[in-house]
């Protein structure tokens, strides 16, 4: 059996749907992380330069993923909070029973899992399927 694998980036957010982004190459992950997707100058995610703006304060919730506590993202993240943009949260390491974001990709993996991807553009395909599904299940 072959194993397909595609790496994306996305979050989960309780005051709006946020968008899913294949990544094709690990280098654009790492810069996928956060600085880029929260920047209201993104141009790979035009859409969210008006989603900034809708909330005057948001609580971001991050594991401790070494991309993510990088000198570069910690920097980035606490000029957003000193300008009022976001809320770092506290939130203990190694800790998928508390994280929501663990449960969500937890039911997606297996979601995708049951219908065995034939290679990684259906991968795509059905990440794409089960995450629209998995949003409606949770309200």
């Amino acid at each position: 059996m072959n194993i397909v694998t595609v790496q994306v980036s996305s979050a989960i957010a309780i005051l709006q749907e946020t968008k899913t982004i294949e990544v094709q190459e690990f280098f654009k992950s790492l810069l996928l992380s956060f600085s880029p997707n929260l920047d209201e100058y993104n141009p790979d995610v035009p859409e969210w330069k008006q989603d900034v703006g809708r909330v005057i304060k948001k609580a971001l919730l991050q594991d401790h993923d070494p991309k993510h506590t990088s000198r570069l993202c910690k920097g980035y993240m606490t000029k957003k909070e000193g300008d009022g943009v976001l809320h770092q949260m506290s939130w203990p390491p190694q800790s998928p029973d508390l994280n929501p974001n663990e449960m969500v990709w937890d039911e997606l993996d297996r979601r995708v899992k049951e219908k065995q991807a034939i290679s990684a553009q259906h991968m795509w395909e059905l990440l794409q399927d089960c995450w629209k599904i998995i949003p409606g299940e949770a309200n």
